[in-house]
């Protein structure tokens, strides 16, 4: 998140100033900074950058790598299925809780993202950077082959439909009950081509 709004041209530093937090909070791939704190970074950020799609440019600066554990345990599996189901299980060592869950919705399987909140409520900025970050880790294990079927997002259009598109690369779509990338037997059969 912090190369991202860095890539975007935004002073990280000053926005940690301006919210009274130390920017090493946000820097350190050990840890992870109180939900709060990530709420009012965001909020920081989008005052500054004006940006209403600020989740899909920063996720879309965001470049994959494996140097994460939920990364490193995706790419060690055999499909993208498998890897899914083992790195979701060590999740809350890395986050506030069970941000991502698995589930079918008819003949698809499911990534559902669920809001993980404290006294700020999160943001639609944060969910779709999350989003598309997850596609995009999927689409870095396959070497650009995964493919969704569907993202669904719970919150309302917010207009742009190419910017989302192109983000994904299939149907968006909103209003939903849950914010869901549906994805179908194919896609959760791909072979993981990195490691």
């Amino acid at each position: 998140m912090v190369n991202a709004f860095e890539s975007l041209g935004l002073d990280v530093e000053a926005l940690c100033e301006s919210i009274g937090t130390d920017l090493d909070i946000f820097a350190d791939t050990a840890g992870r900074p109180p939900r709060d704190a990530l709420g009012r970074f965001w909020r920081a950020a989008l005052a500054a950058s004006g940006d209403r799609h600020l989740g899909l440019s920063a996720a879309d600066a965001w470049h994959p790598r494996a140097d994460h554990l939920v990364i490193l345990l995706l790419t060690s599996a055999e499909t993208i299925g498998e890897g899914l189901e083992t790195s979701f299980r060590y999740q809350e060592l890395l986050s506030h809780g069970r941000v991502l869950t698995l589930d079918r919705v008819g003949e698809h399987h499911a990534i559902r993202l669920n809001k993980v909140e404290h006294e700020l409520p999160i943001t639609v900025h944060e969910i779709e950077f999350i989003a598309v970050i997850v596609l995009k880790v999927l689409r870095f294990a396959t070497d650009g082959l995964f493919s969704p079927r569907e993202m669904q997002f719970g919150h309302p259009y917010r207009g742009n439909i190419q910017k989302y598109t192109r983000a994904f690369g299939c149907s968006v779509t909103f209003g939903h009950e849950r914010t869901t990338l549906l994805v179908d037997d194919e896609a959760w059969e791909h072979a993981i081509l990195c490691s």
